[in-house]
């Protein structure tokens, strides 16, 4: 039986659960709304339940779902969100070896252990950004591709319910205000680049005038350019894509500029 009570504090209320596994006593906060944790309460009543009847798959090595997810995404998503995952299950190990070396099982990934972990992170652990520390923008991506990992185990049954699900994103407020160059200091970088590095002027002048990212300059072709139509045409390559959500590789079309062609 699982059950909900509240713990009330000078800011706010935060709803919990409490349950028995194995005669031990568990708890997790669920949130601020009264519903949603008696929704989750049934949840995980129904959970135990199925475990108590061997209905449920059983619990799955967190080192080899990694390895499997990787396999995964390598064959079918971008090469840059294989990376970003490759990345973010090398800090968690580094986390978890470090901290929680008990924690092997899919299972065990708790809201406690990933809020650990992102408080962490955002103190420069873990991470090559280890003097500032990542915004907070890449720990909340890096905490949904944790998220995503769950999601594809219970597809595969290696997990029943994704214990991250009530786990709400950090509030972005470290974002840097993005600057754009005037006309002035374009036209000086690129009279700079003509006369210093004139191999590289056409690569910031295509930059400047089309918005195009640096891959995306570097793996053009004479091919992906229509002259006629005055068209860029940004798609995948051997070996790269181009920057995507990681569900499908994106594909672009970019209009050329008269004085570009």
């Amino acid at each position: 039986m699982a059950w909900i009570y509240k713990r009330q504090s000078k800011r706010r209320v935060t709803w919990c659960i409490g349950y028995r596994v194995d005669g031990k006593l568990r708890t997790i906060r669920a949130g601020r709304s009264r519903r949603l944790a008696n929704i989750r309460a049934r949840e995980i009543e129904g959970t135990i339940e199925r475990q108590r009847m061997d209905l449920l798959p059983r619990d799955h090595d967190i080192e080899a779902t990694f390895e499997q997810y990787l396999s995964f995404s390598e064959a079918n998503h971008s090469r840059q969100y294989w990376k970003r995952s490759r990345s973010v299950f090398r800090n968690l190990r580094w986390f978890l070896r470090e901290n929680h070396p008990s924690v092997r099982k899919l299972s065990r990934i708790t809201p406690a252990l990933v809020e650990e972990y992102r408080t962490l992170r955002l103190q420069g652990r873990y991470g090559h950004l280890k003097a500032r520390g990542p915004r907070r923008r890449t720990i909340n991506v890096e905490v949904y591709t944790i998220k995503t990992l769950l999601n594809k185990a219970i597809e595969w049954g290696h997990l029943a319910v994704n214990p991250l699900r009530p786990l709400k994103p950090l509030k972005e407020t470290d974002s840097r205000p993005v600057r754009s160059c005037t006309e002035e200091e374009v036209q000086k970088l690129l009279r700079v680049a003509e006369a210093e590095w004139p191999w590289y002027h056409p690569i910031l002048y295509t930059a400047f005038f089309t918005g195009m990212r640096e891959g995306e300059i570097i793996h053009l072709e004479w091919k992906d350019v229509d002259l006629k139509e005055g068209l860029l045409h940004v798609h995948p390559k051997d070996g790269w894509a181009p920057k995507s959500t990681g569900q499908e590789v994106s594909r672009r079309t970019i209009p050329m500029p008269g004085h570009l062609q």
